[in-house]
């Protein structure tokens, strides 16, 4: 079956109807979050794929947050970033979501390696214009462990534990006060890697490609 969803190196494919995206709509405003099968397509992925050689990932550390590898802006993190920012993926997350404030895309790509010290505290995400977070598995076997679980802040009732293992499947899920969320320990021989990131209300297209903006990038799922 054909993505609903699918990111292409030419735009952004659609192929739901009014109708499929409606319901895709009620799903995530009732579970808080929504898998995308598909998301990137195969020649994406392997562009993609030809570049993670582990000697281009760096140690990062958000003090109190999340410990991890990423990589900095090499040829695979800025082809993402163009084609995430696509006025028709735009359109479609904002049918999808209800954030009609959503201008452009910030992400980075990641790895959790398994029997490390890596590890992802429970945080919102909320500041820096966010919205709406995004994550794009980029691991072409899958990972055990890595599982991004979205509780309650005020109950701290686990609502939600998303395991996305499928390579090439994105998870797009909420940002809000009420919320929070973090992935859990990788375990088995299989890193997780990913390329993630959020939905802003700033800066546009334009200041984002322009460097004409201020706002710190700090840390995503």
């Amino acid at each position: 079956m054909e993505p609903l969803i699918q990111l292409t190196r030419d735009k952004t494919i659609v192929r739901g109807s009014k109708e499929n995206l409606a319901s895709l709509r009620a799903a995530f405003l009732t579970q808080h979050w929504l898998r995308l099968p598909q998301f990137a397509s195969p020649d994406i992925l392997r562009l993609i794929q030809s570049g993670l050689s582990d000697d281009i990932f760096q140690l990062r550390i958000h003090e109190g947050i999340a410990r991890e590898l990423a990589t900095g802006p090499d040829a695979g993190w800025s082809l993402l970033t163009v084609l995430f920012n696509d006025l028709a993926l735009f359109e479609t997350i904002r049918e999808i979501t209800g954030c009609q404030e959503i201008q452009c895309f910030t992400g980075r790509i990641y790895r959790m390696n398994p029997g490390t010290d890596h590890y992802d505290a429970w945080h919102d995400d909320l500041g820096g214009h966010r919205l709406v977070a995004m994550s794009l598995n980029l691991a072409e076997e899958p990972h055990q462990g890595g599982v991004l679980q979205i509780r309650d802040r005020g109950t701290r009732q686990i609502l939600a534990e998303v395991d996305n293992t499928t390579y090439g499947d994105a998870i797009i899920f909420d940002l809000s006060p009420e919320l929070q969320h973090r992935v859990t320990s990788v375990v088995g021989a299989v890193p997780r890697t990913a390329f993630a990131g959020w939905f802003r209300s700033y800066p546009s297209i334009r200041q984002l490609f322009t460097g004409d903006h201020s706002f710190a990038d700090e840390h995503g799922h």
